[in-house]
C-alpha cells in the first residue's frame, strides 16, 4: 500500500489527530512514527493519527467490538458529553463514501 505523503503544513485536516495525541502525557507515552522517517512530530499527520490509533487500541481493545471502542474512548476523555460527540462524528464519517 502507498504511503502517503509527509507534510508539514498546519491545513485544517490535521487538525484533529494533532489535537487528540496533544495531551502531554499521551505524546510522552504512547508517541509512534507514522510516517517512517525515524522521528515521532506531532505536527506530522501521520505521526499524530498513529499515536491516537496505537493508544486508543492498547487503552479499549479491538476497536471492532463496540465495548472496546467505547471504552478506548472513555480511557482517553472521561467527558460523557465529550464521548458522546466523538461517537457522533465517527460513526458520521463510518458512513460518508
Amino acid at each position: 500500500m502507498p504511503r502517503s505523503k509527509s507534510t508539514t503544513s498546519s491545513r485544517p485536516s490535521t487538525q484533529p489527530a494533532r489535537d487528540a495525541a496533544a495531551i502531554p502525557s499521551t505524546w510522552t507515552d504512547a508517541a509512534r512514527d507514522g510516517n517512517g522517517v525515524g522521528v515521532t512530530n506531532i505536527n506530522q499527520i501521520e505521526d499524530a493519527a498513529l499515536t491516537v490509533a496505537s493508544y486508543l487500541c492498547e487503552a479499549g481493545g479491538a476497536p471492532i467490538v463496540a465495548a472496546n471502542w467505547i471504552n478506548a474512548i472513555a480511557a482517553y476523555n472521561a467527558s460523557v458529553d465529550d464521548d458522546n460527540r466523538v461517537a457522533k462524528a465517527a460513526n458520521h464519517h463510518a458512513t460518508v463514501r
